[in-house]
């Protein structure tokens, strides 16, 4: 019942050429006939090596690479490959279905209350999933896998590239990567691309929009929103109201309390009660308004794409790929081995990219900070017989930035304010 029952986020990765079909295209770029005498295929046999056995290992190792090409998917998705550098593209279809949202009509594969494939409409979105309301009344609205839901009609097919330049575009330009990470069958596979997929040390204020804090794995989503950044919405918007209504409430008294200083300089009990309650309902609604505003605030990375909203951990670690990038197409032609000195040029790149950002826009401490985490780990990897040098040529140069930035005042206030502190 269920054997052609692709979803969305498989049927490309089904229908892509089979990993045959690509091992031999790789192995044999120059081989452009079907029609083998048996000794040439048993030359092409021999040269690929010894094939593969069904076995629980195998078929287990299957299921891992497809859950790992689910995962990038999803990555793509919600433009979380930002974050992890070593997240590689280049095995991923060229061409990507729009992902579902709230109103779709799909069919769902289930196994409680009934097993089968049944109608419904996406209700809200999940991570990793949906919650679906079916059109057979006896079955309960329900949390489907992506893996199990499939559109009803035509998906629209989209390039890649565009889902890569959507999550670019919520970076400033001068620290957005290239899209060279997707799998292009035109460009062949370079060692060096190690220097790009190596990960950095994890930490910092914020480790992307995915952060746990700012959002929680299991969080439910309704119409591609956090419910828990809508229902801190819709409470500021009532306790605003409510505000507004106090805060005239507190003119009228301030007026009659006017009123009453004129003819006498007492105030009736009765009036100082209602006033001292007045007061305090202010308070609460403003302690209130505080709770949900730092709430909002919290989910505000996940929407913007203002570079103040783009935390330094994050533009440290595109930097990083970006630098990758710059290092692997310049040493096309030189061919440089030597990975520490790689991965050292890569590091001070990374520095240049970082610093180049942050003198295009108001910067905060968390920045410098950050700038100045990566000096101490490239200080770390330098020798110490090329200290001296390191200090002399690199150091000296990024305080005289740091220096500039807290005279031209392109720091934030409250930086200023911590640094002048410090001091």
């Amino acid at each position: 019942m269920c054997e052609f029952f692709y979803s969305a986020i498989d049927e490309q990765i089904f229908k892509e050429e089979n990993e045959f079909a690509t091992i031999l295209r790789e192995s044999f770029p120059n081989l452009k006939t079907w029609n083998l005498t048996r000794v040439e295929w048993r030359t092409i046999r021999r040269l690929l090596g010894k094939p593969r056995r069904c076995s629980q290992l195998f078929f287990q190792e299957e299921r891992n690479y497809l859950e790992d090409k689910r995962a990038k998917i999803r990555s793509v998705y919600e433009g979380s490959y930002l974050n992890d550098p070593s997240i590689d593209l280049k095995d991923l279809p060229a061409k990507l279905p729009r992902p579902m949202v709230v109103g779709n009509r799909v069919y769902a594969r289930i196994r409680t209350p009934y097993d089968g494939i049944y109608s419904g409409l996406i209700d809200a979105v999940i991570p990793k999933g949906f919650r679906i309301i079916f059109e057979k009344q006896d079955i309960p609205p329900t949390l489907v896998s992506d893996t199990e839901i499939l559109l009803d009609g035509s998906s629209e097919l989209l390039s890649i590239t565009y889902f890569i330049e959507q999550a670019n575009s919520k970076l400033p330009s001068g620290v957005r990567p290239f899209v060279a990470a997707v799998r292009d069958s035109s460009r062949t596979y370079l060692v060096r691309d190690e220097l790009v997929s190596r990960n950095l040390e994890r930490g910092g204020p914020l480790n992307g929009v995915n952060d746990e804090r700012l959002h929680a794995r299991n969080a439910e989503m309704v119409g591609n929103f956090p419910l828990k950044f809508l229902v801190n919405l819709v409470k500021l918007t009532k306790l605003i109201e409510i505000k507004k209504a106090l805060v005239r409430q507190l003119n009228e008294m301030n007026a009659e309390a006017e009123m009453h200083n004129m003819t006498s300089d007492k105030y009736s009990t009765e009036f100082q009660g209602k006033y001292a309650k007045l007061i305090i309902d202010l308070e609460h609604i403003n302690q209130n308004i505080d709770i949900n505003m730092n709430g909002i605030q919290d989910h505000t990375m996940y929407f913007s794409s203002d570079m103040q909203n783009a935390k330094p951990e994050a533009v440290r670690k595109v930097c990083y790929q970006q630098a990758g990038r710059f290092v692997e197409h310049c040493n096309q032609g030189l061919n440089v081995e030597n990975v520490h000195a790689l991965t050292l040029i890569q590091a001070l790149t990374a520095v240049l990219l970082q610093v180049r950002t942050m003198g295009t826009q108001k910067i905060s401490a968390c920045d410098l900070q950050s700038l100045a985490d990566v000096i101490n780990d490239i200080r770390n990897t330098i020798d110490s017989r090329n200290m001296a040098f390191f200090q002399d040529y690199v150091e000296v140069h990024l305080k005289q930035f740091h220096t500039i930035m807290l005279e031209s005042g392109a720091l934030s206030g409250a930086t200023v304010t911590t640094s002048n502190s410090r001091k």
